[in-house]
């Protein structure tokens, strides 16, 4: 058995080393905790439910997944266009683009 001029074995140096520069494990636990404290700790520290996040008014959540197979969401504006009608943009003199036949915007 190795005994050193101060009495401590190696680990018990090392842990003193670690204990001057890092302190205590912060754990949260008391040392000694009784089983009380043991339980309020554990009930305290539970994962916390995810929220339920509702979109902005005039916004809609798309739900898609990437192709990582994450899933994802987005937020869409609601456009105030009818279901199935392209959203005009608005030209020069205020009135609404249409699409001409050959893919191009006409007048």
């Amino acid at each position: 058995m190795e005994d050193m001029a101060d009495g401590l074995r190696p680990w018990q140096r090392f842990y003193r080393f670690l204990w001057r520069f890092l302190g205590p494990a912060q754990t949260g636990l008391p040392p000694y905790a009784t089983a009380e404290e043991r339980e309020e700790y554990a009930r305290r520290n539970q994962p916390k439910p995810a929220g339920v996040s509702e979109p902005p008014p005039g916004y809609r959540f798309m739900v898609y997944t990437d192709p990582n197979g994450v899933p994802r969401r987005a937020i869409i504006p609601i456009d105030p266009a009818a279901p199935g009608e392209a959203p005009g943009t608005p030209g020069a003199d205020g009135a609404a683009a249409t699409e001409a036949p050959d893919g191009g915007t006409a007048r």
